[in-house]
C-alpha cells in the first residue's frame, strides 16, 4: 500500500537507532533492538540471515526501482514500512507499506565548497539551508544517513542513536607495489594516458607494474578469492555489499568518502541541536567522534 510521507509526521516520539551498514554491524548483537524503534537502509538485508531483527522503518536511497522491489517483495512481510524517494509499483505484499518522501535535493556538488572546519563554524542559518523540516516536500542528500536523520526528526523522535556508523577504515592498497608511481584505480583517463604521464613523470616501469599488480588482484577476487586474504577491509558488515568485483579501497577513495559523511554527521549534529533533539553514537568502535559516545549494551 502506497502512503505519502505525512501520514507519519509527528506519528512518535522517544528514541530510535538508526543503523548504519559499517563493518562494526557484524558483531553487533541486534537482537537486542527488539521492541525498538529502528531505521536501516539500503542493503541492510545482507544481514538479515544472521539476525531475527528487522527494522521499523526500511529506507532506500537508491534511484533503481527494480532492485529496491526485489528487495521489498523477498523480504516482505518481515519489512512492513519502507520510506522511498519514488512510489514502488508492483509491490506484491499487501502488508507492505510504501511511504513516499518529497523531492530529493543532492548536496553532493554545493557541500564541495566547505570545509570541515567551514561547517563547524559556520552560523546555525547556514547550517540548516541543508535540513529540511518537511520531508514531505524536499529531503537533503549527501549520504543516506543525512536523510535518515531528518525522517527520524519528522516523524517525532527526539533521541537519535546511531550504530553501525564506522566511517572507512584505513586501509593499505595491497596490488600498490610502489606509492611513488600512479594508482591505476584512481587515474581518470584512458590506458594511453597512463602511459603517457607516468613515461612523463618517469615512473613508466613502477607505473605498468601497479597496473598489471592490480589486475592480478581483480582476477583473483573474480575467482572468489576472499577480499580480507588479500588485505582487504571491508567498508560494510559484508564483503560483498556491493556484489562488485572491483578493488574499491584505498586511502584515497576512503578519505574523500570519510570527509563526504563528516560533513553530513557536522550537519546533523548541528541541527539536530537546533531542534532540541539529541543524538548519540552507539557504534561499537569506528571512527566517527562527532556525537557523545555510549555503550549500546548498556542502553538496554
Amino acid at each position: 500500500m502506497h502512503h505519502d510521507i505525512k501520514d507519519l509526521e509527528s506519528t512518535q516520539e522517544g528514541r530510535i537507532f538508526i543503523v548504519g551498514n559499517g563493518p562494526s554491524l557484524a558483531r553487533t548483537p541486534m537482537e537486542m533492538l527488539a521492541g525498538e524503534s529502528t531505521m536501516a537502509m539500503n542493503n541492510i538485508h545482507l544481514l538479515f540471515d544472521r539476525t531475527d531483527w528487522r527494522p521499523t522503518y526500511y529506507l532506500h536511497a537508491s534511484e533503481n526501482i527494480n532492485y529496491i522491489r526485489r528487495i521489498l517483495d523477498h523480504h516482505s512481510p518481515t519489512i512492513t514500512s519502507a520510506i522511498t524517494f519514488e512510489r514502488i509499483p508492483g509491490l506484491t505484499s499487501v502488508g507492505l507499506n510504501n511511504f513516499v518522501l518529497g523531492n530529493p535535493i543532492s548536496l553532493y556538488e554545493s557541500l564541495n565548497r566547505y570545509t570541515l572546519n567551514d561547517l563547524q563554524t559556520s552560523d546555525n542559518a547556514t547550517i540548516l539551508e541543508f535540513w529540511s523540516d518537511d520531508v514531505s516536500k524536499r529531503v537533503f542528500v549527501n549520504h543516506s544517513m543525512l536523510a535518515a536523520c531528518q525522517i527520524a526528526s519528522y516523524i517525532g523522535y527526539d533521541e537519535i542513536y546511531l550504530i553501525g556508523v564506522d566511517l572507512y577504515p584505513e586501509y593499505t592498497v595491497p596490488y600498490l607495489l610502489f606509492n611513488t608511481s600512479h594508482d591505476p584505480a584512481n587515474f581518470s583517463g584512458n590506458i594511453g594516458n597512463y602511459l603517457f604521464q607516468a613515461m612523463h613523470k618517469k615512473i613508466l616501469f613502477k607505473s605498468i607494474i601497479n597496473a598489471l599488480s592490480m589486475k592480478m588482484y581483480q582476477l583473483l577476487i573474480h575467482c572468489g578469492v576472499s577480499r580480507s586474504r588479500l588485505n582487504y577491509k571491508p567498508a560494510h558488515f559484508v564483503e560483498n555489499y556491493r556484489d562488485d568485483k572491483k578493488l574499491k579501497g584505498n586511502n584515497y577513495y576512503m578519505h574523500n568518502h570519510n570527509i563526504q559523511h563528516l560533513r553530513s554527521h557536522i550537519i546533523i549534529k548541528r541541527a539536530t541541536a537546533e531542534k532540541n533533539i539529541k543524538v548519540y553514537n552507539a557504534t561499537l568502535g569506528g571512527r566517527l567522534e562527532i556525537y557523545p559516545r555510549v555503550d549500546f549494551v548498556d542502553l538496554f
